[in-house]
This record gives C-alpha cells, sequence and structure tokens, in this order.
C-alpha cells in the first residue's frame, strides 16, 4: 500500500505503472477490482490571511506578491512571452463574485481584436491579461487606472489567474498608449452588441439573411 503514495505526487498512471515496473494495463485493471485504491491528492485552499504573509515576504524578492519568479524571469529575459491564467483554490477573495460576469463580457467581444495588440505588448504581461484587467476594474467599479491603487495587488491578481496586477505606471502607459482604456472598451463593445442584435432581429422578423442582396438608407429629416 506504500507504493500507492506515489500517486500522491500527481504522477500519470502510466509514469506510476513504469515505477512499479508492472505494465498499465495490469495496474488500471486492479485499480477497477478494487484491489489497490487510488489515492488522490488533496487540493490546498489558501485564505486571504495567509496570501497576504506569502505576497509580503516576496517583496524583498521580485516584488510584493511577485510568487511567480520563474516565469517572472524567463519573462524578463525574453524567454517567454505572456503566462498562462492559472487559478488556484482560494477563499476569501475580495470582488470575487465579478467573475459570474466574464462569460457575458467575452459573448459581447472583450477580446475581439485582441490579436492586434499581441506583438505589441510583450513580457510577463499580454493584451489579454490587460483587457481582463480592464473589464473587472469596470465590474468593481473603479473609474480610473490610479484608483487600483487602493486594492491589494496579489488578491486581485488571484480574480485574474496570476500572480499579481501590474503596477499603475505599467498599465497607465500601456492602456495611454494603445488607447485601452475601459470607457473605449465599454463604446466598442456595445457598438459590436447592437449590430449583433440588430441583424439578429433582422433575421427572426424579416428573414434578411434569405434576401440575395440588401441595404441600408438615412432616414430623411423632419420637416
Amino acid at each position: 500500500m506504500s507504493k500507492l503514495r506515489i500517486s500522491n505526487e500527481g504522477l500519470l498512471r502510466s509514469d506510476i505503472a513504469q515505477k512499479l515496473d508492472v505494465k498499465l494495463d495490469t495496474l488500471r485493471k486492479a485499480i477497477n477490482d478494487g484491489r489497490l485504491q487510488e489515492l488522490e491528492k488533496p487540493t490546498k485552499v489558501t485564505v486571504k490571511s495567509s496570501r497576504t504573509e506569502i505576497d509580503a515576504a516576496e517583496s524583498d524578492r521580485l516584488g510584493t506578491a511577485c510568487t511567480r519568479v520563474e516565469e517572472r524571469t524567463l519573462a524578463a529575459f525574453g524567454a517567454i512571452q505572456g503566462v498562462p491564467v492559472h487559478f488556484e483554490a482560494c477563499m476569501d477573495v475580495p470582488k470575487g463574485g465579478v467573475l459570474t460576469s466574464l462569460p457575458a463580457l467575452l459573448a459581447n467581444g472583450l477580446m475581439k481584436g485582441v490579436h492586434s495588440f499581441e506583438t505589441k505588448i510583450t513580457g510577463y504581461y499580454t493584451a489579454f491579461h490587460v483587457l481582463l484587467l480592464l473589464a473587472l476594474m469596470a465590474l468593481c467599479r473603479i473609474k480610473t487606472v490610479e484608483r487600483i491603487r487602493g486594492e491589494s495587488a496579489g488578491e486581485f491578481g488571484k480574480l485574474m489567474g496570476l500572480d499579481r496586477i501590474p503596477e499603475v505606471r505599467c498599465l497607465r502607459m500601456i492602456s495611454t498608449e494603445y488607447q485601452l482604456d475601459h470607457t473605449r472598451l465599454g463604446a466598442r463593445m456595445f457598438s459590436r452588441w447592437c449590430q449583433e442584435n440588430f441583424f439578429r432581429y433582422m433575421m427572426e422578423h424579416f428573414a434578411i439573411d434569405l434576401l440575395q442582396e440588401y441595404g441600408t438608407q438615412d432616414l430623411l429629416p423632419k420637416r
């Protein structure tokens, strides 16, 4: 039974079979028959107080809440471009409820055109991260970039699946240079929503998708 504890290390069944020097089918049959018990690695859930201590301890290294040291180092030397979003099991995350609104924002074109900024915004953060942060700021009613200083960088980063959010000066530079402030994003998403709903309405009531050609005409001014 002690050998089965290898599965607690997060290994695949094929890796465990290789370590035990048995065939994968033999191991799978033993587990399915109940002769062997496969132990799962318990998920570690963190609370706000413990995360605050960890974030503060990192201030002596790369900065407050910079816990993904290896990826930040690789990004600094240009070895990688952007880091993947990775959500962790956390409790007591401030403003965590805003995540329930993200699917609606994505469906309305939050990330439309993000590929045009991929080669311009390089490093640890990408255009995807910046747009996601601006969307979360709008949902949290944080109207300016400067007001993000009042939020915990590490806790807000947990909402994005990162260790922390960008510094204000970095975010201000990116959003100003590439016109990515949340006001313009909201206007662009609303414009796209209006266009999609207009054509959806026209298809449902006037079967516009069945016409071979169609056009639009400006309304005549009132006399």
